[in-house]
């Protein structure tokens, strides 16, 4: 390589460097010359947005989120996210909406309507909570961390019977399956650590 060509693969290098550095600073827009490099880019956004929640960057990573989604509308798993930083920092009503919106998207997405049901459970809509994690227990296939949540809200609104039985289902999946997994995204009403026997924490905002 002679010295204008490495020169022009200086210039080319510096120029994708500061169009990362614009996309990862998550406020210039994404201008990518075609769309392998827009996948890349958003990529590389997305990374560093679920690096900043896994960090606990909560405040810092809401303006990120949004700023992303502008670009990436229809990526639910960056909404959810988007909806458990709000949650963290207490912004529940903002985080209904998220999760509103990744239904409208994809009305199948169960983690949302598990996290919609969760944030019902809080503000004491037990109806409306129940008929969320109803639906999403059953349309997931019977997810267990789904399951430990309805089970809770059936508890919380006197539905002991059905607690019961619920809290049945997923004793069993748990000594099936040997753990509880949960998404990093996904909220939960209860510790899954704790037995469904113990006493939990009653729902509060």
């Amino acid at each position: 390589m002679n010295r204008r060509e490495w020169v022009l693969f200086a210039m080319l290098a510096a120029a994708l460097a500061a169009t990362a550095a614009a996309v990862l600073s998550h406020t210039a827009p994404v201008v990518p010359a075609n769309e392998a490099e827009q996948e890349k880019l958003l990529a590389a956004w997305k990374n560093g947005v679920s690096t900043m929640v896994r960090e606990h960057r909560y405040r810092e990573a809401v303006p990120t989120l949004r700023n992303y989604l502008r670009y990436a509308p229809a990526d639910n798993d960056v909404r959810r996210l988007l909806g458990k930083v709000l949650f963290e920092i207490r912004r529940y009503a903002e985080a209904g909406d998220v999760y509103y919106v990744a239904l409208l998207n994809d009305p199948n997405d169960c983690i949302s309507r598990n996290n919609l049901g969760v944030l019902f459970a809080l503000g004491r809509r037990w109806n409306d909570a129940l008929r969320e994690l109803r639906e999403a227990f059953e349309n997931s296939g019977q997810e267990l961390f789904i399951g430990a949540n309805l089970a809770r809200c059936c508890e919380l609104a006197g539905e002991t019977n059905e607690a019961r039985r619920v809290w049945h289902i997923v004793a069993e999946g748990t000594r099936r399956d040997g753990e509880l997994p949960i998404p990093e995204d996904a909220l939960m009403l209860v510790n899954p650590a704790a037995s469904s026997t113990q006493k939990q924490p009653e729902a509060k905002p």
